[in-house]
């Protein structure tokens, strides 16, 4: 995983990028494939955690209109379920 724009605390917005190598020290001890993970923050005041702990992950982009309506609709997962989003980064 590159090291640049690491962050443990992200603020609602940032959208954050992991890649976990198999067997990656640290962590997911045992795994055979590679691990990515894709996270926007929508709410604060919370790590980034992994099942071992805390890891940082890459800010790679920062949600500047709209973060409210979008934090609505993640509100709504626990009752209506899984939704697809469209990331535009134009």
């Amino acid at each position: 995983m590159s090291k640049e724009n690491l962050v443990l605390y992200p603020v609602p917005g940032d959208c954050l990028y992991g890649y976990y190598p198999p067997a990656w020290a640290g962590g997911f001890r045992g795994h055979t494939e590679d691990i990515c993970d894709f996270a926007i923050w929508y709410g604060p005041d919370s790590p980034v955690f992994q099942p071992d702990g805390p890891h940082a992950m890459n800010c790679f982009a920062t949600i500047v209109d709209g973060l409210d309506e979008f934090a609505k609709g993640c509100s709504k997962l626990l009752v209506q379920g899984e939704k697809q989003i469209l990331v535009d980064l134009a």
